[in-house]
């Protein structure tokens, strides 16, 4: 109602985090981002809940976001940070309460382009230009899989740490278990596409 009457959607957002910039989906309005002074938040739902952005970015002070609506990048200004791009957010917009209770979920593919990938200056990247020849990486060639499992796969080690934060550590891991954490190969998922519907 041009700004005759205001709704807080503050919610669960921390105390001490003033928020810097807002950016609302242009195809969801309840999916909305909020830069604050210690990272990025997001809700699916208005903002009654919102949940914090991690994946790589640091707690670092947001202070601009944009929407880049052809490729639904979402692009995040820090300060003394730089820019970081979340490519393709559109996984965020498929996110509902029900669908968090599955044990897993496959979200919606972007079509992926077939192309020769180029190597102008005789290897990928910056090939013997070193730090001489700034480039960014590309997106990974091929198609994007975006999926959601309820249990993260874990590693041994993984696993000692969070029986360590519950119970106080009496005692040290021996010299075998340390040795099976360092050589315990990294779980993995393989997906199998078996067909144009996946």
């Amino acid at each position: 109602d041009a700004g005759r009457t205001w709704t807080s959607i503050k919610s669960n957002l921390p105390a001490n985090h003033p928020v810097w910039a807002i950016a609302e989906d242009h195809v969801n309005p309840n999916l909305l981002f909020a830069g604050t002074e210690f990272g990025l938040f997001f809700t699916i739902d208005g903002g009654q809940k919102w949940i914090q952005l991690r994946g790589g970015l640091p707690t670092i002070q947001v202070r601009d976001l944009a929407i880049q609506r052809r490729e639904n990048d979402l692009v995040v200004a820090t300060f003394g940070r730089g820019f970081y791009i979340l490519d393709n957010y559109t996984a965020l917009r498929s996110i509902k309460p029900e669908t968090l209770k599955q044990d897993a979920v496959l979200f919606p593919v972007k079509d992926a382009l077939m192309y020769i990938q180029a190597q102008p200056i005789g290897g990928r990247g910056k090939s013997f230009q070193g730090e001489s020849y700034y480039t960014a990486e590309n997106p990974p060639f091929g198609a994007t899989f975006t999926y959601y499992l309820k249990d993260a796969l874990k590693t041994k080690k993984e696993k000692r740490q969070e029986a360590e934060k519950k119970v106080p550590v009496t005692s040290m891991p021996s010299r075998s278990e340390l040795s099976a954490e360092e050589e315990e190969e990294t779980p993995a998922i393989i997906f199998t596409v078996s067909d144009s519907n996946g």
